[in-house]
């Protein structure tokens, strides 16, 4: 969708070095369908690891972002996923 890709084209226009991975299929994120990328950003030898989904809802899209700033740790990567699954999206 329009606000996930202008989310990846930001990151890209913050960073020269990105490389993104769409995440297969559809999660539900707060009781949203949501489509996510994983985008990984370089600066000055450091990597961060960027994981966003997009929630679409009647009227409105959201973006959930996490950021993790050390990669290679596989339980920031599980820590990050438990914190979006957990969503509640409330009026």
């Amino acid at each position: 969708g329009a606000l996930l890709n202008d989310s990846i084209a930001a990151l890209r226009r913050s960073f020269k070095q990105t490389e993104v991975r769409r995440q297969p299929g559809a999660a539900r994120i707060g009781g949203l369908p949501t489509r996510g990328a994983l985008v990984a950003v370089s600066r000055q030898g450091r990597t961060a690891l960027v994981e966003l989904s997009v929630g679409r809802g009647k009227r409105f899209a959201y973006l959930t972002e996490v950021v993790l700033r050390e990669p290679p740790c596989e339980g920031s990567i599980g820590l990050g996923r438990q914190i979006i699954g957990s969503l509640q999206f409330t009026r």
